[in-house]
């Protein structure tokens, strides 16, 4: 019996849809969900032009498309699929494969990012489970990234030296120059990875244990924690966040910053939220993209360190920490019911590491990322620059800087080491 029967049994859509059998030592699958994509072979040539580790990789795409999909798009999927199986055929090799899958007509219901990675994923576990490779890597990409040419090798080091970790990010960087997309853009995507660097940075201030960039092109996850985990979920959206706050509770989640995917910076309107839908609405406005108050982490803060350094066993616990619960955040937690919560975590503790184990599991990013929701109605918005900035300056890098692009530099930098 393999690690994964039992969930490819359970929670699999699809089972076996590549025939060849895999490479005895086959260690990194990459999936890559493609609908209505323009720079699928841009993607996949980075990729193979990216140096073959010791272990054998393989590259699974899944163009997809739901039911209600236009005429127009549909041609160009199916004359994708034919090029890019041509591609392939042409470009594979014994230590790298290249496969492209088709799920045409999707039911409307659930057709979207998160279904079309789920079908890839799980076709990844289904390879790796017939070589019984719980500790198989799947790295998940996106049809307009592209990554340097030591992707692999550095993946490979990674989980080499980690061979706890269940999953990881992996560093990315948007174009922020170039001829492909008008300036305005460019000056759009600098911002808005300001604001996702700034966000991470800023979650961390606080001190909260379980902090990652979540980002669709730039993470991987063993084989058996996927399972383990219930694999990919099928949202239209959100789908990586979503499903690696799964991943982070596990607790072994890493960061691989010496790998580097590239993301497109072009502007999109297939997903609801994200990167591309940003880039749509910034284009059409003429202010700088604002990012959550900096308030709000302070006050995160103040309650996460009561948290983390005060005995939740003693007798005053309870009462002194709500009376030191700042005021947004008291508001917040009291409308989720917070106390009761509280009662079952420390009933079911038997000691301080048990309590912020469940606490945080409890609180994770997702209802960190609510009550930030809920507090831009009392702490208006800054300046994704302003407020990158007034981080900087708490953290004790003093500058006085005000130019996105070297802000972002700053924090790249900050990240990398």
């Amino acid at each position: 019996m393999s690690f994964a029967d039992q969930y490819l049994s359970r929670q699999s859509l699809q089972k076996g849809l590549i025939k060849e059998n895999p490479a005895e030592d086959l260690k990194f699958i990459v999936i890559i969900p493609s609908y209505n994509e323009s720079g699928l072979l841009k993607s996949l040539d980075s990729l193979f032009k990216a140096v073959t580790p010791v272990s054998s990789v393989e590259i699974i795409v899944n163009i997809n498309w739901p039911e209600d999909t236009k005429a127009e798009i549909v041609n160009q999927s199916l004359d994708l699929f034919n090029e890019a199986t041509k591609w392939a055929s042409i470009k594979s090799t014994e230590k790298r494969k290249f496969y492209i899958l088709s799920s045409p007509s999707l039911k409307k219901k659930h057709a979207g990012v998160g279904l079309a990675r789920k079908i890839a994923m799980d076709e990844a576990i289904v390879r790796l489970n017939s070589i019984d490779k719980k500790d198989g890597v799947i790295c998940s990409f996106d049809a307009d990234s592209i990554c340097d040419p030591d992707y692999f090798q550095k993946l490979e080091e990674h989980f080499t030296k980690n061979p706890l970790t269940d999953g990881c990010s992996i560093y990315f960087e948007h174009p922020i120059s170039g001829k492909e997309f008008q300036e305005r853009i460019y000056q759009g995507i600098i911002q808005y990875e300001l604001h996702l660097r700034y966000y991470l940075q800023a979650f961390r201030f606080s001190g909260h244990p379980n902090c990652f960039h979540t980002v669709g092109s730039s993470f991987a996850v063993k084989a058996d924690a996927y399972c383990r985990q219930g694999g990919m979920n099928k949202k239209k959206a959100g789908e990586d966040f979503y499903f690696l706050q799964k991943i982070f509770d596990l607790g072994n989640f890493t960061e691989c910053n010496t790998a580097r995917v590239i993301p497109s910076s072009r502007p999109s309107d297939r997903v609801p939220f994200g990167t591309g839908k940003v880039m749509l609405e910034f284009l059409d406005s003429e202010i700088n993209l604002q990012t959550y108050n900096i308030r709000l982490f302070i006050e995160l803060k103040q309650f996460i360190d009561y948290i983390s350094y005060t005995d939740p066993l003693t007798t005053n616990f309870k009462k002194d920490l709500f009376n030191a619960i700042p005021p947004v955040l008291a508001e917040f937690l009291e409308s989720i019911n917070f106390e009761a919560t509280l009662d079952e975590i420390i009933l079911n503790s038997s000691g301080e590491k048990s309590f912020r184990k469940r606490f945080f599991r409890w609180f994770n990013m997702f209802r960190v990322m609510k009550f930030l929701n809920f507090g831009k109605t009392i702490y208006s918005d800054m300046e994704v620059r302003a407020a990158a900035t007034t981080l900087l300056n708490m953290k004790k890098i003093n500058i006085s800087e005000n130019d996105p692009e070297k802000l972002l530099i700053i924090y790249r930098q900050l990240e990398r080491n």
